[in-house]
């Protein structure tokens, strides 16, 4: 059985779309679909998602899978991240950062400093966090998404998932 198979089995999966971009040297390079905020829809005048998405940008990250099913450059492929995932991911990004804050104001504050000073120590505290979260979310290579299956959307039309 592969991971692919353990992951479906497992439910608890979350779903989404990407299309393929790039494939090359076994990998296939996919730009995410957005669910919501893709302004493609008849509502996305009075979307307030579509709005934000505006306002802040359009931006995704392309992920990267291995190409065991035959990829196609343009096509659309259905992918999964399994809910152990995106706790491992959720705990990998806000752990690190919040414990941070709260250790660094309190070891300041144990240690007699001020208000001033305290605050200081906590900024410091989650700045080293974030770069905890970093350092350590780099080198996990179990939070990549899995392929499911190949289809399509049609042109136009709002990817409800």
């Amino acid at each position: 059985m592969t991971d692919r198979d353990d992951a479906i089995e497992m439910g608890g999966m979350m779903h989404g779309m990407a299309r393929v971009e790039i494939v090359r040297d076994g990998l296939v390079y996919a730009a995410p679909i957005p669910k919501a905020a893709c302004g493609g829809c008849a509502a996305a005048k009075g979307c307030g998602v579509s709005a934000l998405s505006g306002y802040f940008g359009n931006r995704s990250r392309q992920l990267v899978l291995p190409d065991d099913f035959g990829a196609q450059v343009g096509e659309t492929i259905e992918i999964g991240l399994p809910q152990s995932t995106l706790n491992k991911a959720a705990m990998v990004s806000y752990a690190p950062p919040v414990l941070g804050l709260l250790v660094a104001a309190g070891l300041a504050g144990s240690m007699g400093a001020g208000d001033g000073l305290s605050a200081l120590a906590a900024g410091v505290g989650l700045v080293g966090g974030f770069a905890l979260s970093r350092f350590v979310s780099k080198r996990l290579t179990d939070l990549s998404p899995v392929f499911l299956k190949k289809t399509s959307i049609p042109d136009g039309a709002c990817h409800e998932g």
